[in-house]
């Protein structure tokens, strides 16, 4: 479909392409867009639950961090 990434498949512009292809593109794009949301999500709840657990393993030895 796309050959080459930030380029549109037929000659054109945007609103010269086919709607069923632009469909599809907005498709892959959206999905593209919410796996990369998840892991930014992910990531962002362990650095958290790693600076809980950071903490409370301060509270337990009697060290207080800022």
């Amino acid at each position: 479909m796309v050959e080459h990434f930030h380029v549109l498949p037929y000659e054109g512009g945007l609103f010269d392409q086919p709607a069923g292809v632009m469909f599809k593109i907005e498709s892959v794009l959206r999905a593209d867009t919410s796996s990369e949301r998840d892991k930014n999500k992910a990531e962002a709840e362990d650095k958290v639950e790693a600076q809980i657990a950071a903490q409370k393993g301060a509270e337990i030895s009697g060290v207080r961090r800022p």
